[in-house]
């Protein structure tokens, strides 16, 4: 299996990542362990090189929630972040570094205010785009986060009109649009990744549609660990990256297809997209 999204270089995991990370890999699982600004991208690198041998990796990058003030607990800093694209390359110069991010566009939580909303996307989209600069210099993939505003596919729509404008490698991850949303991503080349949120009882109706439709040579599975424990653990426990397999479970039931076809597709996904060019 690959958990191509967690964050164990989080606060949460702060006692026990190496104990989480060794039951890991006794299942013979891949671990992409994602950054969301310098501290914990730096972290991830750092977690990456611990586990020089094992297929343990990084992603580096700067979250578009934190080009404010934000708080997460989980995380562990609720300070504004500024971009630095020198120092962010140079963490992505690091072999362990297979991808640039988690960036993109966040809607959820912004002002109601037109002006302050405006300004936000305004940044939202121009470090996002230095990101793909990022990427595109170092060829390494994006993982891309987009959330809309509640009820809407609003950051979707953001997002198409930028990455339509590059040729990119990556995935968006976490996703939660629908079938029209789906298709014109993967038109442009990128996998979609699926979470925990697939197994949740009140699913979107429309979510569930895209992983039946869905090909299976783009899709990618994902915990977002420690957020997002799947059912039937969902409240229950703290996110763990072997949780991933219940995503794995429901997308075969939903494609009625065996989960360890689901396993073992999702990881080759994984694997073309996140090391053919590093072992290359």
């Amino acid at each position: 299996m690959y958990d191509t999204h967690c964050h164990l270089n989080f606060r949460a995991f702060a006692d026990d990542y190496h104990d989480v990370i060794k039951h890991s890999l006794e299942k013979e699982m891949f671990l992409n362990i994602v950054g969301t600004q310098y501290e914990t991208s730096l972290r991830a690198v750092e977690i990456a090189e611990e586990f020089a041998d094992a297929p343990v990796y990084a992603s580096v990058g700067l979250h578009p929630s934190h080009l404010e003030k934000s708080h997460d607990p989980e995380e562990g800093n609720e300070d504004m972040r500024a971009w630095d694209y020198e120092k962010y390359k140079k963490l992505g110069l690091h072999p362990k570094v297979v991808a640039i991010g988690e960036t993109g566009i966040d809607r959820f939580r912004l002002s109601e205010n037109g002006n302050e909303k405006e300004r936000v996307l305004k940044k939202q989209r121009e470090v996002f785009e230095e990101h793909i600069r990022l990427a595109l210099e170092l060829q390494k993939p994006l993982i891309i986060h987009c959330r809309p505003s509640r009820g809407t596919f609003d950051a979707y729509e953001d997002l198409i009109s930028i990455i339509t404008r590059y040729s990119l490698h990556g995935v968006v991850h976490c996703f939660l649009g629908n079938w029209q949303i789906a298709e014109q991503i993967l038109r442009l080349g990128l996998y979609i990744s699926f979470t925990g949120i697939i197994t949740f009882k009140n699913a979107d109706a429309h979510l569930l549609d895209v992983v039946k439709k869905i090909p299976l040579e783009r899709i990618l599975i994902e915990t977002d660990a420690p957020y997002l424990t799947p059912e039937p653990y969902r409240g229950k426990k703290r996110c763990e990256p072997l949780d991933v397999r219940y995503v794995a479970e429901k997308i075969a039931e939903i494609k009625k297809l065996p989960a360890e076809k689901i396993i073992q597709k999702t990881a080759e996904n994984a694997k073309k997209l996140f090391l053919s060019r590093r072992d290359a």
